[in-house]
């Protein structure tokens, strides 16, 4: 089982949606549960079916306040399931494009956010 993490602003908005199809075609076709939803921290989720198949643990995205906005830490352990080669699958060719995809939205999501104005702090 590989695991993956990626680091960086900002927070993308969350759903406390039972099931939360993400962003389709780098990755595949997803459909996730949300498992924990602890607004504005934490979302846990697991993937339930997926295209192409995959076994997934656990999917965590976790947020935290910095001096310039929100670290995200977005982490996912998965496996392609094929007998005898599906570690290696996983290391080689599906962590590489996860985390670029991971990466991908992470900088959609801090284009659009920094484009918005800031609020003041008290």
């Amino acid at each position: 089982m590989a695991s993956t993490t990626i680091e960086g602003p900002p927070a993308a908005p969350h759903r406390p949606a039972a099931t939360d199809p993400r962003l389709p075609g780098s990755i595949g076709w997803l459909r996730e549960r949300i498992t924990r939803y602890d607004p504005p921290y934490a979302t846990e989720y697991v993937v339930e079916r997926s295209l192409p198949p995959s076994r997934h643990e656990l999917g965590r995205e976790e947020l935290s306040e910095v001096d310039d906005g929100t670290l995200v830490r977005w982490t996912t352990r998965a496996e392609i399931p094929v007998p005898l080669v599906g570690a290696f699958l996983t290391r080689r060719l599906a962590r590489p494009i996860i985390t670029r995809a991971f990466r991908d939205i992470l900088e959609t999501a801090d284009a659009a956010l920094t484009q918005l104005p800031r609020p003041e702090r008290a």
